[in-house]
């Protein structure tokens, strides 16, 4: 229970986890590099409704690709999840603006079980 206190993980506090994959590496690539460019701006500023916001990544996933997909991750954490929710939703998914290219997925995984 220390390690997960000592780096503000759950249950201390909340991550989403945004996990970018795509057959073409280039363009998965880029896409994760928007969106994190994206999230480090909002955690710049005052962060997610009041809360502070820590980014970090974007990385490729530590299974760089399978099924011949290219992983990439983006971890956003804040002690309130209904604050990560609404980011998430509003802004990064629904956002103008923000919707990944063709033949790239983001998927959100909101306190994941593993980072794999």
């Amino acid at each position: 229970i220390r390690f997960p206190k000592a780096l503000d993980y759950p249950p201390f506090s909340h991550i989403i986890a945004l996990k970018i994959s795509g057959k073409d590496r280039v363009k998965t690539r880029n896409w994760a590099m928007a969106l994190g460019a994206a999230c480090q701006r909002l955690a710049a500023g005052h962060g997610v409704h009041g809360h502070p916001l820590v980014v970090l990544g974007p990385a490729e996933a530590p299974l760089a690709k399978i099924a011949g997909r290219y992983r990439w991750q983006i971890l956003l954490k804040s002690q309130s999840v209904t604050a990560l929710r609404a980011l998430v939703s509003s802004r990064l998914v629904n956002g103008k603006g923000m919707r990944p290219p063709s033949g790239v997925q983001v998927v959100v995984d909101v306190d994941p079980y593993d980072l794999m």
